[in-house]
């Protein structure tokens, strides 16, 4: 009914929408029948007046109206070019700008500025002024909202064994924060109550940013949509549209080198190619948090530094990044603050020791087996001990703890790799690796 044509009061004519979005521009239909059974019981408890049941409702409106209204007056009242309306009821706010609005002006409001807006163009097609948005009344972010705090929180199952027990950790915006412990710690446990996935028994997640982007330790969809449908479809679950969420889709997916084919069903890709595709979710919208568990496993080498690069970015644009992983090698390389977990309980490790007092290193170079032909690379990163990895087209540079030396060799070995020398790495000549580049040494 929005684009049939009516005539007013006062005989003027025009589409039937404006009429209901001068008094509220926001109408609900096809209520369902148990919504329309809670309005019944409100009514009830209010004997059957909406003043008295939308009495707070109302003053929350009002409230956000002003905050819109007032702000557009402070910020624009002299621009000219910009104007907008005080609706009579609601608050969203109808504005006029100088230039032309359109989605994708609005994925870059919402990536660069954390600005929600709609094109009129949304509601009236193309009849609508291309010049017209609505705002959507949020109040603006503040630097608080780009933190992640937890206070106090505990966990269990029903009257099972306590798996995390008092936790109080901070993650800061422009960091890169790593949680580090065994099997069954309760490092999975955490990440899902910091992103909302599962509540604590006691404590509270005190803050967290808006815009949550999580990628799980197990990816494994059995599902026949394509991995651009499937991220299309994520997409527009987070508020893009089909055209903005497979443009980006296909960005990231070239980026991380899907292997397998874009148009390739879920289910049949491998396990690190399906975790190309959970990372591509989150990343989706930008994030102001970013949560990978375990996120190095089953990612292919050159994976690895792309991930490297992301998580780095992120926290660069002033977002923060959360990752799990046991090895103590990643967590130093990777990120800025590390928390241990153990036995339920969460502390935080003390800033690195200086260079000249790491553990000792070694070197091991590894080139083409005697047939001249360079075997299949590894995911040395993955490696237990493995501090920085460098490559290049004759073989591969693995500078790795001295107590983890035998098992790297025994691993070279067996995928056909020979050893041309292992050397001490001496303090002098150490350099942590680089996390923008896949921990080259150069």
């Amino acid at each position: 009914m929005a684009d049939q044509r009516v005539r007013d009061v006062q005989g003027a004519t025009g589409l039937f929408a404006d009429q209901p979005s001068r008094i509220k521009n926001m109408v609900t239909v096809n209520t369902s029948p148990i919504a329309q059974a809670v309005v019944g019981g409100v009514l009830l408890e209010n004997v059957f007046g909406l003043d008295a049941a939308n009495s707070r409702e109302r003053e929350v409106y009002r409230a956000n109206r002003r905050q819109a209204v007032e702000g557009l007056e402070a910020r624009f009242g002299n621009c000219e070019g910009v104007s907008w309306n005080t609706p009579a009821g609601g608050f969203f706010v109808r504005v006029t700008v100088p230039f032309t609005v359109d989605d994708d002006l609005l994925e870059l409001s919402a990536r660069r500025f954390g600005v929600l807006w709609t094109p009129m163009a949304h509601f009236y097609g193309a009849e609508a002024e291309p010049r017209n948005l609505r705002t959507d009344g949020d109040r603006e972010p503040d630097e608080g909202d780009q933190l992640l705090r937890l206070e106090s929180v505990s966990k269990r199952y029903g009257r099972g064994d306590w798996i995390l027990r008092d936790v109080d950790v901070e993650a800061p915006a422009g960091e890169v924060v790593a949680f580090a412990g065994g099997n069954g710690s309760g490092k999975s446990t955490l990440l899902r109550i910091a992103v909302g996935l599962s509540r604590p028994t006691r404590g509270t997640v005190a803050a967290r940013p808006p815009v949550v982007g999580y990628v799980p330790d197990r990816f494994s969809p059995n599902e026949r949509m394509s991995a651009t449908g499937y991220l299309a479809h994520m997409g527009r679950v987070r508020g893009l549209t089909t055209a903005v969420a497979s443009a980006r889709a296909g960005r990231l997916l070239d980026r991380l080198a899907l292997v397998g084919g874009k148009d390739a069903p879920l289910r049949s890709l491998s396990k690190g190619n399906a975790q190309k595709v959970a990372l591509a979710q989150a990343l989706l919208v930008e994030p102001g948090l970013l949560v990978l568990d375990e996120p190095w496993s089953g990612l292919d080498a050159d994976a690895h530094g792309v991930l490297a690069e992301i998580m780095t970015e992120v926290a660069a644009s002033g977002g923060t990044v959360v990752f799990t992983d046991h090895r103590e090698s990643v967590t130093r390389a990777r990120a800025t603050r590390t928390y241990l977990v153990a036995r339920g309980r969460v502390s935080l490790r003390g800033p690195e020791a200086p260079v000249t007092e790491r553990r000792p290193a070694s070197d091991v170079v590894l080139t083409a087996g005697r047939d001249g032909r360079v075997p299949v690379d590894l995911a040395w990163e993955q490696l237990d001990g493995v501090l920085a990895v460098s490559r290049d087209t004759t073989g591969v540079r693995v500078r790795v703890g001295r107590e983890s030396v035998d098992a790297l060799l025994f691993t070279a070995l067996q995928h056909g790799w020979s050893v041309e020398r292992v050397n001490e790495a001496t303090p002098d000549h150490y350099r942590a690796p680089d996390v923008a580049t896949n921990g080259d040494m150069r």
